[in-house]
């Protein structure tokens, strides 16, 4: 898919490449709109402070080497597993494997670091290495990390109070608490009757 901006500079597709992904309806018409979501916020990081604008891009996070950055790998898995999904001839397998997929991208911590962290910036505050630090605990246990519904629950407040509330949309639209519980606690479900199409 192509894409090109118009006289008012918003993101639209001029080209289909007869990719996979361009071939889906809902790829095409979420990805200009998300593009032009996302874009507003790093424009307004970048206003307000470029050193913490390039350290929002640049993911800075200690002690770091070659090899060792989870975000990286996880998208070579994603990308490995999707080419994996499009061979899968069997409905059922192809279908599980598609909800693994999506379950591993919206637990994926990343996204939800960087775009809190980009409305921190453009509020006027600062880059932070751990944006969601682990919940609960006591001294002998760590707690455990917050889950995507409550990042997203933070990252809706901080839109809002930054003024950009239309960031938050793309990630309304994706996240499905119920799907994604349902994927990773293996109460995977299907309907008992096929509908047929008429």
């Amino acid at each position: 898919m192509k894409m090109a901006r118009d006289i008012d500079g918003r993101w639209y597709e001029i080209e289909k490449l007869g990719d996979t992904k361009s071939e889906n309806a809902s790829f095409r018409e979420a990805l200009p709109r998300y593009l032009n979501a996302f874009e507003i916020l790093f424009a307004a990081a970048a206003e307000r402070s470029e050193f913490g604008f390039i350290e929002c891009l640049l993911r800075v996070r200690g002690l770091q080497d070659a090899g060792w950055d989870p975000y990286e790998t996880t998208l070579r898995a994603i990308d490995a597993l999707v080419k994996v999904h499009e061979t899968i001839q069997e409905p059922e397998p192809a279908r599980h494997l598609h909800l693994w997929i999506y379950g591993h991208i919206v637990e994926a911590s990343e996204p939800y670091e960087l775009l809190a962290n980009l409305l921190d910036v453009a509020n006027g505050g600062r880059f932070r290495v751990n944006r969601f630090p682990r919940v609960g605990g006591s001294a002998t246990r760590p707690g455990r990390p917050p889950s995507p519904a409550e990042k997203i629950d933070e990252i809706v407040a901080a839109s809002r109070a930054v003024g950009l509330p239309q960031v938050a949309g793309p990630l309304n639209e994706i996240w499905d608490r119920e799907l994604r519980n349902a994927v990773f606690s293996r109460r995977l479900f299907f309907p008992r009757r096929r509908i047929e199409a008429s």
